[in-house]
């Protein structure tokens, strides 16, 4: 096992306590975990978190079926309309930025955060009919009366959450708590065991929505994170024994705190970093000769690799292409900057890279976005981007776009042999760049060109 791997099934078991010990909470911190810990995307994180929570939640459901720990017609009435509101939320989140997305989740949780800090320790449905707030009267036994303004309330609060979950690739467990328990009256307890089996009936839609908008997810790191979350959820159920509701709302709402800092901070880095990108020139505005040496340099890279690869992969098969690509693809691009004579220098970069050395820079991170954003609202990719540095240096950028046969190394690890598994982990202990479908984008050839080149 990798070290990515490893860390896969360790953030999955954190996502499996919190949801254990709370009923919520998972969902809240699988995204920046996959986003800042496993280096996702941040659409890629969204469809990882809907899976994973959706199935570590439904274990949990499972686990919590025994008479009179959850309210199922309640949760399932809640479920079905947060499912309907999912897929607008997915739709509205492929149609906002990065930085939006992210900083409205960061606001959530601290909002959050906050509501979870005030709650008093005594629940609030202690006496639940008597309570003119709930919007939902209950029998003396507890049960629910399903009257007109109940469902009406229970309906609607569920379509939002399910917008909210869609859009921030939540389940939305620290929503649905204090929602089950103020608009229904229903006992924290039960709240929390009933929270479980919504959040993964409105995951499954998430998900739906999610792959039918494009969206990928990758099949082995879901299932890592997926077999991390199982193991989270039976030791969180347990652990929740032990700790008053109180002390647990404080501990995580202090963690939400701290996540949706970080976010914020993270972001305002990243816009700062932003701002001294430069523009992406138009076609007209990008010299003849730097887009013909542009696209000569990336098409010589791509062409040797291609060719070397391909003969080593017919004769001695994936294993071997794999040891010549490791010693053999930065040599490469040095002969081809040579051919250039100075003037052009070609290198290979992506957002999830195999070898370290091939890790984007601020710029190129920035371009990458805008070739994934140009791949997942369905456009076609432009066959080039160029920039322009303040020094005068022209950078030339053209899409890799994963081809069938790319998939044998790129593809999902389960479908690999594991000779092959075993030759990746220990050249490239840290990779990331696995789990590619056909006809997604891969990374980028880079070409810098800092003066006019004499061939």
């Amino acid at each position: 096992m990798t070290t990515i791997d490893l860390l896969t099934v360790i953030y999955g078991t954190v996502i499996g306590i919190s949801l254990g010990l709370t009923g919520g909470g998972g969902s809240i911190f699988a995204v920046p975990l996959l986003i800042y810990g496993l280096h996702s995307g941040v659409r890629e994180a969204v469809g990882i978190s809907l899976a994973a929570v959706g199935a570590t939640a439904l274990f949990g459901a499972l686990m919590q079926l025994r008479p009179g720990q959850m309210e199922a017609k309640t949760a399932i009435l809640f479920a079905l309309a947060g499912t309907a509101g999912a897929p607008l939320g997915t739709w509205l989140g492929a149609r906002v930025s990065d930085v939006v997305i992210l900083t409205g989740f960061a606001a959530m949780m601290l909002a959050i955060g906050i509501r979870m800090w005030r709650q008093k320790s005594d629940s609030p449905v202690s006496a639940a009919s008597g309570n003119r707030r709930n919007l939902c009267e209950r029998k003396d036994d507890g049960s629910l009366i399903p009257g007109t303004r109940c469902i009406i309330a229970l309906v609607t609060s569920g379509f939002l959450v399910g917008v909210l979950s869609g859009l921030f690739g939540v389940g939305g467990g620290f929503l649905i708590v204090p929602v089950l328990v103020l608009v229904s009256g229903m006992d924290i307890h039960r709240a929390v065991a009933s929270s479980l089996l919504v959040i993964s009936l409105i995951c499954v839609s998430g998900v739906v929505s999610f792959i039918w908008q494009g969206g990928t997810i990758p099949p082995l790191l879901s299932l890592l994170f997926i077999g991390g979350g199982l193991l989270g959820m039976f030791t969180g159920s347990r652990l929740r024994k032990q700790f008053s509701p109180q002390t647990l709302r404080r501990i995580f709402a202090a963690s939400m705190w701290g996540v949706g800092l970080f976010i914020l901070t993270q972001n305002a880095m990243t816009a700062e970093g932003e701002k001294a990108d430069p523009v992406v020139l138009k076609k007209e505005e990008i010299p003849d000769y730097v887009r013909d040496t542009g696209k000569s340099a990336a098409s010589a890279l791509g062409m040797s690799l291609k060719t070397m690869l391909s003969a080593t992969m017919k004769e001695f098969g994936p294993v071997e292409a794999i040891k010549v690509c490791n010693h053999a693809a930065g040599p490469a691009a040095e002969a081809v900057t040579k051919q250039f004579k100075g003037g052009a220098e070609v290198r290979r970069t992506a957002l999830r890279v195999r070898n370290p050395s091939n890790a984007p820079d601020k710029i190129d991170t920035f371009i990458l976005h805008q070739f994934e954003k140009n791949f997942e609202s369905g456009q076609d990719l432009p066959e080039q981007l160029v920039t322009r540095l303040e020094d005068g240096t022209y950078r030339h950028y053209q899409p890799l776009i994963t081809q069938k046969v790319c998939l044998t190394c790129h593809g999902g690890k389960e479908a690999m042999s594991d000779p092959l598994r075993t030759a990746l982990a220990e050249l490239y202990p840290d990779d990331k760049a696995t789990g590619f479908q056909p006809g997604s984008l891969r990374g980028v050839i880079r070409v810098d060109i800092k003066s006019k080149p004499d061939n």
